[in-house]
């Protein structure tokens, strides 16, 4: 990690911002390594990165359309002829059209990306609800998906359960414990449904209650 720091420092340009520099380390890794080189933890952090870029997107995108409502009410205030209103309902239906094809572009932020790390759409989206999870939840799972104490299937499962905070770091902390196990998906499966969080409902919290969903290894 520390390494990695240092390569930021010496990319980093002197009028270039740390958003800059963060994305010129992350695009000159990407050159020199593809995604699936990279280990799952380091793939975290650069979905971490570019999921910034598609909400930045997002949001660039709502600011666009909310200029151009009020660039058509200024328009509808000023049109009191006839002919002129014909001509605006034209011009209406070409922007309507322009509208469409910006949103379409907006809508494939995803894909774009997915397609420079050279994944599929599906794939940036399971590591995108990783990434939801706190930032040392999701560094957490990164560290089992490479020690190979839990599968990637395993991590969005948890990751999308709804599961509070402090159960999924007490699940992550008893996979960790133990490293002769591995995670049952149909037992898993049972634990989130019976722990989906319920308005005015406080589950108690055991180790044993959480390793239920690991079987040993060797088992099939």
């Amino acid at each position: 990690m520390d390494k990695e720091k240092n390569e930021v420092r010496e990319v980093k340009i002197d009028d270039s911002s740390d958003h800059d520099a963060l994305k010129l380390f992350n695009e000159i890794k990407l050159s020199r390594q593809t995604f699936s080189g990279l280990s799952y933890l380091q793939r975290i952090e650069t979905v971490r990165y570019y999921d910034g870029i598609i909400k930045e997107c997002s949001q660039q995108g709502k600011r666009t359309d909310l200029e151009e409502k009020n660039a058509d009410r200024k328009k509808d205030g000023e049109l009191v002829k006839s002919g002129q209103k014909l001509e605006e309902k034209s011009e209406q239906n070409t922007e309507s059209g322009q509208k469409l094809e910006k949103k379409t572009k907006r809508l494939n932020t995803r894909d774009v990306i997915a397609r420079q790390l050279g994944i599929p759409t599906s794939t940036l989206s399971k590591y995108r609800s990783i990434i939801k999870l706190p930032d040392d939840i999701a560094d957490h799972m990164g560290r089992l998906l490479d020690r190979k104490m839990i599968t990637l299937k395993a991590a969005c499962k948890i990751s999308q359960s709804g599961l509070s905070t402090l159960d999924i770091r007490t699940l992550l902390r008893c996979i960790e414990e133990s490293p002769d196990m591995k995670v049952d998906m149909n037992k898993l499966e049972k634990l989130l449904c019976s722990r989906k969080r319920k308005k005015g409902v406080i589950y108690q919290i055991y180790d044993d209650i959480f390793k239920q969903v690991l079987v040993p290894k060797n088992l099939k």
